[in-house]
């Protein structure tokens, strides 16, 4: 798994959903979910875990991850930017997979008022 792989120590890999079941049938889940269970007990300082299991460490790190992305210090990977109008179209590139990146609906920018 290159995701874990890819973690330095004290890094954790949070599992939010299993999009391969998609295209591999719903038997891709309890692997997954053993795939989960088996890295979490590697004792290799790194951790995997469910969304379900770092709900309240999120609501604790994301200011620090919004503070580091305003300061440019991470650089996601935007695979599209989608007007909020089209978001239909997003979560349908999302469902055919083979997408690299997230996609970022947009909204116009309100027209500057008159003065």
């Amino acid at each position: 798994m290159r995701s874990y792989r890819s973690q330095k120590t004290g890094g954790r890999l949070v599992w939010f959903g299993v999009a391969a079941s998609k295209y591999a049938g719903i038997k891709i889940i309890p692997l997954s979910v053993a795939t989960i269970l088996l890295l979490s007990l590697v004792p290799d300082g790194r951790k995997a875990l469910f969304a379900s299991d770092e709900r309240d460490r999120a609501k604790q790190v994301l200011p620090e991850f919004f503070e580091l992305l305003g300061h440019g210090k991470l650089a996601p990977v935007i695979a599209d930017r989608i007007p909020l109008a089209e978001a239909r179209r997003a979560h349908e590139a999302i469902e055919h997979g083979g997408c690299t990146g997230k996609f970022v609906l947009v909204t116009e920018a309100a027209e500057p008022a008159e003065s």
